[in-house]
């Protein structure tokens, strides 16, 4: 997904890791966000950091996020 920046490569790692995969939310969630879906960014990047809170880089971009979703 990363050299593709195809999103469908972490929905599937979702999908095999039964929604357990903090690091395809993370990719996702920057996807989301690039495309100025600043709403979802802000769901995925919360889900994300629920799963792994160690991640230092996913609570800015989390507060990015949930600024621009207001």
């Amino acid at each position: 997904g990363d050299v593709t920046n195809d999103d469908s490569c972490y929905e599937k790692a979702l999908e095999v890791s039964n929604d357990k995969s903090a690091r395809a939310k993370r990719a996702l969630a920057r996807s989301a966000y690039n495309r100025g879906k600043y709403d979802k960014s802000k769901i995925l990047w919360e889900s994300a950091m629920a799963l792994n809170s160690l991640f230092p880089d996913g609570w800015f971009a989390l507060g990015a996020a949930a600024l621009k979703a207001r």
